[in-house]
């Protein structure tokens, strides 16, 4: 007998782990420090303060942590002899001849031959959209038919980062896409000339970046530890999350045909050999 226990619900689990002798396996999918500290008024020194405390003290009591990908090393930091294993998430290879490009490219009202920077994932204020508005400009000035499309929007943050680009997408620059289905994600990816993730922080990392290297397309990111759990220089352009980097790293790979593909093929590879479905169950 085990209880899995789920983000906070561990607090609870270890206590009752312990007055009933169970072990209790803590599913670690994100540092809750590091999370409400993004929240306005959790971000006062004895606030974090307090919040890594309560880590450190459900860590030293959970029998063994399972962890998002980028969280062990803060695992292993925090509590040395704790045993920790990171989730590697299977992502599902998707045939691109399966993938119905034209019939999204219709939808969304994006010319032919008009090459397409896609992001897909929540639309939270440490992703770093802001910094990818801010970069539209910039690569338009460069590549002046490139698109941008941003899926994932729903409710308040959708609803603020669509008014932050609410010129862009006047201008015609940019794409915002509602939260879509699981099942349509890989037509979106595969939609895509380049996909980013301009995450300027956090621990965990995003699961986007699995179906990204599935997706079989070149991937830029902002150069932090967490991308780096599964990305590297052949797999991705790795960026500082400014946004000049941010907008050369996109350029970069639009006008480089050759480097997109090369970086798109190990990308894919990466996927197919260490995020299958069988490598999970493993």
């Amino acid at each position: 007998t085990c209880i899995h226990a789920v983000e906070e619900a561990a607090f609870p689990a270890v206590l009752l782990g312990r007055r009933y002798r169970v072990p209790v396996l803590y599913d670690m999918q994100s540092s809750l420090p590091e999370q409400l500290v993004t929240h306005r008024g959790l971000r006062s020194t004895p606030v974090r303060y307090l919040l890594d405390k309560l880590e450190t003290w459900l860590l030293t009591r959970a029998d063994f942590v399972v962890s998002s990908a980028g969280l062990a090393d803060r695992v292993r930091r925090t509590t040395p002899a704790n045993r920790v294993r990171e989730w590697q998430y299977p992502s599902a290879i998707v045939p691109t001849e399966t993938i119905d490009i034209g019939r999204l490219r219709r939808q969304l009202a994006i010319p032919a031959g008009a090459p397409v920077v896609l992001y897909g994932g929540t639309f939270e204020s440490y992703q770093g959209l802001a910094q990818l508005l801010q970069a539209v400009p910039l690569v338009r000035a460069e590549v002046p038919d490139a698109m941008f499309v941003l899926v994932g929007a729903e409710n308040g943050n959708g609803m603020a980062v669509r008014q932050q680009a609410a010129h862009l997408i006047a201008a015609g620059a940019v794409r915002i896409v509602d939260r879509q289905p699981r099942h349509e994600i890989p037509s979106y990816l595969g939609l895509a000339d380049v996909l980013v993730s301009p995450r300027s922080h956090g621990g965990n990392l995003p699961l986007k970046i699995f179906d990204y290297l599935a997706a079989g397309r070149p991937i830029v990111a902002t150069d932090i530890p967490t991308h780096r759990t599964v990305l590297n220089e052949e797999r991705a352009v790795l960026v500082s999350s400014r946004t000049e980097s941010l907008a050369a790293g996109i350029v970069r790979l639009l006008r480089d045909p050759d480097l997109a593909a090369g970086m798109a093929q190990e990308a894919r590879r990466y996927a197919e050999t260490h995020l299958g479905w069988s490598r999970f169950v493993d």
